[in-house]
């Protein structure tokens, strides 16, 4: 006898693409058996099984709550793998000596298929309440073709949570529901689909019955969908590029989009015959563009239309296949749209003027508030610095009185993020400046010291000077695993005089000040961040030495260390260490370090023509 289902492999859940059709029921808590991507409300699971002719109830409906015997599990399990109409003809011999005439067939089918042994030579059990091991290990004979796989239908909590509690019909058909979605073989299927290949039910009726029970998957450019493995639907259109929020649809359609010669062609297609609908057409502007769909209101739905690359996105309407445009990138402006929560009735999400509303009235720009952060609170005074879209203020006051010591407000003059400062051992340093209280004669009183952006700094051992790692207004500069510079000042904090002692025409995007060692320069080409091993006084008042930073693949970084002459304004290339060596020019694995020499001459060069020459 041929066993119904053969299993060789160790068990493996179905995965796909991340689905974005939410099943409803999934955190029901009224049940032990949890279900991952599934309808846990065991009503729903039973009428989903009844649907495919895989569970019956009696004559009082499914009797859920009801515990199970041995006989009864039979039976259950018979019909669940689809052997009753082969169970009932012919003869299923079985040793079993107390099996009742209704379950006579369906324990000599289990007995056959080797999927039940008995608990004797002689004795079924069948009067026996079943137990949630013994249930599991049916199942995983099922689907494994042993015992072993008993633990995939069963966890150790829910184990825990039944120990000494009735075996309740619910809970089989829990455990029913999950089998479905467990797969074994080579190649791998899963328990739906092999019973969908018996002939037990047609791949329409499974999807069908489980649409509302198990979760949706989409392969990646929607070419078709499948429940459990069950492929059920297929698109007609190629090479669709699909937009969902995972696991929070609850629209019975969703959009996908497909790039042609410059344009994004829209599409909205059905959750679940995947039929689609083209609405219209719209740019492409910058790479990594996506669409949100940001919410339905009043018969229309609002995609956010998000550029990444660029830096901006619009906003579109959808009304039947009527696409229409109502914030542009001009409206928008220089910053990635966020979704935001809203009230009842509204949708709301960021633009770089502040805030974008969409309500019954229509679609309007708001200012944004003002987000104010307290930086340091202490000595009788605290700092504070409020961001808007147009400008930063940076503010003192006193702790008591709130009486405003000292203020300073510097524009945002740089796409992105704003420009701000935070608190730094003492100071007040960032993209917004360079601020501190400890050059003023009164408790509180802010000193700002440079109102371009500081990213890094540090003194000479007196303190009398301080270099300041900046950049050109406007930009942003790589550093390692953050921001950088490409300029670098000399300040005298007492008198607030600057000098420039690199440029931006030097062409260095500087990673940060460093304090020398090989040990440091090693890390820092292994990915370990500046502020991780950083070590020492990096200036002793005359000449500084500071880092590039390049990312060649993941994690590893090529590193090369200059030295500045702060009277000279002279740079001189020390040191240099490549991410992957083995793809650095000149590598030779008989001299591993002599592609060092031959990049360092280039630099050099190539400073002394550039920057060199001038000083």
């Amino acid at each position: 006898m041929k066993r119904i289902l053969i299993a060789t492999l160790a068990a493996a859940i179905l995965t796909a693409n991340a689905s974005a059709y939410r099943v409803p029921h999934q955190d029901e808590g009224g049940n032990i058996i949890r279900l991952e991507d599934a309808n846990c409300d065991p009503q729903a699971q039973a009428e989903m099984l009844q649907k495919l002719g895989l569970f019956m109830g009696t004559d009082n409906g499914f009797e859920l709550d009801r515990a199970m015997t041995r006989a009864e599990a039979a039976a259950m399990l018979c019909r669940f793998l689809g052997g009753t109409a082969e169970a009932e003809t012919g003869s299923w011999e079985h040793p079993f000596q107390d099996v009742p005439a209704w379950a006579d067939h369906a324990v000599g089918w289990l007995y056959q298929n080797k999927l039940t042994y008995g608990i004797s030579e002689k004795e079924y059990g069948a009067n026996q309440p079943v137990t949630a091991e013994q249930y599991a290990i049916f199942l995983s004979r099922a689907v494994y073709g042993d015992d072993d796989g008993s633990n995939w239908f069963l966890g150790t909590a829910e184990s825990a949570a039944l120990d000494g509690q009735p075996f309740l019909r619910s809970y089989a058909v829990g455990m029913s529901v999950r089998a479905l979605m467990h797969s074994a073989g080579s190649p791998p299927e899963t328990l739906a689909q092999r019973l969908a290949e018996k002939g037990v039910y047609t791949a329409e009726q499974f999807a069908d019955a489980a649409w509302d029970v198990i979760m949706p998957w989409y392969d990646e450019h929607l070419s078709s969908a499948a429940i459990a493995g069950v492929t059920y639907a297929e698109s007609k259109t190629q090479g669709l590029r699909p937009y969902w929020e995972a696991n929070s649809s609850t629209l019975p359609y969703f959009y996908a989009t497909r790039d042609e010669a410059g344009e994004s062609v829209l599409y909205r297609l059905d959750w679940r015959t995947l039929e689609e609908e083209m609405v219209g057409r719209f740019p492409v502007v910058g790479e990594y563009q996506w669409v949100h769909l940001l919410g339905e209101l009043d018969g229309k739905d609002y995609l956010l239309v998000v550029s990444e690359g660029a830096k901006t996105g619009r906003l579109y309407s959808v009304k039947g296949t009527e696409l229409t445009l109502e914030l542009s990138e001009n409206d928008i402006g220089g910053v990635v749209p966020e979704k935001q929560e809203a009230a009842e009735g509204t949708l709301t999400f960021t633009t770089a003027q502040g805030k974008a509303v969409v309500d019954r009235a229509g679609v309007r720009l708001t200012e944004a508030a003002d987000e104010v952060a307290v930086l340091y609170t202490g000595d009788g005074y605290e700092v504070r610095q409020s961001v808007n879209h147009s400008e930063t203020t940076i503010s003192s006051m006193n702790s008591a009185t709130k009486e405003i010591i000292s203020t300073y407000t510097v524009p945002q003059d740089m796409a992105g993020e704003p420009r701000t400062v935070a608190y730094d051992e003492g100071d007040f340093i960032g993209e917004a400046g360079f601020y501190t209280t400890r050059y003023s004669e009164k408790p509180g009183e802010l000193k700002q010291l440079l109102d371009t952006a500081v990213i890094e700094r540090a003194a000479s051992p007196d303190g009398s000077r301080i270099l300041c790692l900046s950049h050109q207004p406007g930009t942003r500069v790589s550093g390692h695993i953050g921001y950088g510079g490409d300029t670098v000042l000399l300040l005298t904090p007492h008198t607030g005089e600057s000098e420039t002692l690199i440029d931006a025409s030097a062409g260095l995007e500087i990673a940060g000040f460093y304090a020398g060692g090989a040990q440091t320069l090693t890390s820092l080409s292994e990915g370990y961040g500046h502020s991780d091993v950083i070590e020492g006084s990096v200036f002793d008042g005359k000449r500084v030495q500071f880092f590039t930073s390049r990312p060649e693949g993941m994690m590893h970084y090529s590193i090369c260390i200059y030295s500045l002459d702060c009277e000279s304004k002279k740079i001189t290339v020390l040191d240099y260490t490549a991410g992957r060596p083995e793809l650095a020019e000149g590598f030779d694995y008989g001299n591993p370090e002599g592609y060092k020499k031959q990049y360092i001459e280039k630099e050099q060069a190539r400073l002394d023509a550039a920057w060199n020459s001038k000083q």
